[in-house]
């Protein structure tokens, strides 16, 4: 399945307070990873995330919340890309 046979991603948006010290930190290091500011934190939200549920229960966790999907396609991680169903051939 290709990234665009995929179902679109569901996003919530959400206003938090962050400390201006952290907020510039985080503007410094989006920019050295060529993102956006909204790029850098959702890539790190996504990433400690993926880390936090790889450590409770792996892949069970992932796989029952259906997060892989998102995991490939936000943070490009090639664990979780989509296996193409495989056709029956008659022999």
């Amino acid at each position: 399945m290709s990234k665009k046979e995929q179902k679109p991603i569901e996003y919530e948006q959400v206003t938090i307070k962050v400390p201006k010290q952290i907020m510039t930190f985080l503007r410094s290091q989006a920019m050295l990873d060529n993102f956006s500011l909204e790029e850098e934190i959702e890539y790190r939200l996504l990433d400690d995330v993926r880390a936090s549920m790889e450590a409770m229960s792996g892949e069970d966790l992932i796989n029952s919340l259906n997060v892989g999907p998102i995991f490939y396609d936000v943070l490009g991680d090639e664990r979780y890309k989509p296996v193409e169903p495989k056709l029956k051939t008659e022999n």
